[in-house]
């Protein structure tokens, strides 16, 4: 069974974007999944996390997007804090990010709300 947290909020620090999440179930035994999805749905970014039996699909919401730009164009490591697990770093983000930005751009095939939502911040 897949499971789906959203990121609550983003903290931007001189060395890190943190992205937030506390509500929930804990998750354990992760890792870093290296890919990104689009959910045109709910106008958010799903990057995956793996466990040895299913993924975890953290989920970035538009609220989150212009601080996630900022450390994106800092070129800043992304944190994921869970709960009170240790963080997990989100290696493939900006180079998974910056394709789907690219792809939605302009594109007729995503939902017109996610792709001028992209366009207005990206």
């Amino acid at each position: 069974m897949t499971t789906r947290l959203e990121v609550e909020k983003a903290v931007l620090l001189e060395d890190q974007l943190q992205l937030i999440i506390t509500k929930g179930e804990n998750v354990s035994a992760v890792k870093d999944g290296e890919r990104m999805l689009v959910d045109a749905d709910n106008v958010a970014f799903i990057y995956l996390l793996e466990t040895d039996h299913t993924y975890i699909y953290i989920s970035i919401g538009q609220t989150i997007w212009l601080d996630l730009k900022e450390a994106m164009g800092r070129e800043l490591p992304v944190n994921l804090l869970v709960g009170e697990m240790e963080a997990i770093s989100l290696t493939h983000i900006y180079q998974e990010l910056q394709y789907l930005i690219e792809n939605i751009k302009g594109n007729s095939n995503y939902r017109d709300e996610l792709v001028l939502s992209v366009e207005q911040i990206f």
